[in-house]
């Protein structure tokens, strides 16, 4: 596991909640046999890392004999590490997708799975990531990057099977939704997002999110997923604003007018003729109650896709806490031993 947080900490208590049941079920279990983060360095145990010894990695007390950061990629790439899957929930990184990337790049090569809740790597790299995994016959998933467990993959891949993906609409930020729906009831931004933090929903430092990076950084995930562009989008082609744009009335304003604010990510795809261009944007937008966004308040996301042939479909996840991150790793954790087991695999 690259990364120790708040993510990590609910995946591994998460994986002993379930052990049993993913034993009994899949016929195999799930243990943490290394972890590296900044403050307690690379710790590596083959017979697994269990109790005080996970929460000392929290509190970010050094290991016996750490390793520095710089070890981890060494530690991935190497063909006789004690690791098979890596998980990779180190903080977010929206400008490059760095050092992320090439943890995943190192486990990949190497041959080793990968999962990912981290949104930058997949935003920046995925065609390259995908690359290396078809070369090396690793596997990449990463669903926990998209909407925590909100199943987008299966969009694509089972109720979008023919056609296309004509444009997605979707609450993507489950922090700025938050703020919002706060807002909307008088309070102002900046209380609105203490509130977020006391209650865990918000970051220490919670640029990422107000600035609309990670919405953007979804976006171009969802665009490059479900719109198939000719040439992969690139976050810095989203057009980005985020709740600097929005005073502390509009959204009390807003619902006094029988509507609400939201920050909607938006990606659509126009044809001219052979030529085919992908537009993604995320912004503040106030959305009539008659749009199915609108109802979708507090820590809640959503995505609404609009297909060819199937319509409108939209998907909800209520009230998203960082257990639902978890389960989202679990989910392609199970995945991954699914195919590694085969077809008929329970």
């Amino acid at each position: 596991m690259a990364g120790y947080g708040a993510v990590g900490q609910a995946l591994t208590e998460l994986l002993g909640r379930t052990r049993n049941e993913v034993e009994r079920t899949f016929a195999a279990t799930f243990d943490v046999t290394a972890i590296g983060t900044r403050r307690a360095g690379l710790v590596v145990d083959p017979e697994g890392i269990h109790g005080e010894r996970l929460s000392a990695i929290a509190r970010g007390e050094p290991a016996a004999a750490p390793g520095s950061p710089e070890d981890l990629p060494a530690f991935l790439a190497d063909p006789s590490a004690p690791y098979d899957v890596l998980v990779e929930v180190t903080t977010q990184s929206p400008a490059d997708g760095e050092p992320a990337a090439s943890h995943i790049r190192a486990a990949l090569r190497s041959g080793r799975d990968a999962v990912t809740a981290n949104k930058g790597p997949i935003a920046w790299h995925a065609s390259g990531l995908d690359g290396i995994a078809a070369a090396t016959g690793a596997r990449l998933r990463y669903e926990a990057a998209l909407m925590d467990c909100l199943p987008t993959h299966p969009i694509r891949e089972s109720l979008v099977p023919v056609g296309r993906v004509l444009s997605f609409a979707g609450i993507v930020n489950a922090t700025t939704n938050a703020i919002l729906s706060a807002m909307a009831e008088g309070r102002s931004a900046a209380d609105a997002l203490a509130d977020a933090q006391r209650a865990g929903v918000a970051e220490a430092d919670p640029r990422n999110d107000l600035e609309g990076h990670d919405a953007a950084l979804k976006a171009t995930i969802l665009a490059n997923l479900l719109l198939d562009p000719e040439v992969p989008l690139r976050p810095d082609a989203v057009e980005r604003r985020g709740l600097e744009a929005v005073p502390d009335a509009w959204p009390g304003q807003a619902v006094a007018r029988g509507a609400r604010v939201r920050l909607v990510a938006r990606g659509t795809c126009e044809q001219d003729g052979e030529r085919r261009s992908v537009l993604v944007r995320v912004a503040p937008e106030e959305l009539s109650l008659d749009d199915s966004l609108a109802a979708v308040g507090g820590s809640s996301m959503a995505l609404r896709v609009t297909s060819e042939f199937g319509g409108r479909l939209q998907l909800t996840l209520l009230d998203a806490p960082v257990q639902e991150t978890a389960y989202a790793i679990l989910m392609d954790l199970v995945a991954i031993e699914r195919e590694r087991s085969g077809p008929g695999h329970r």
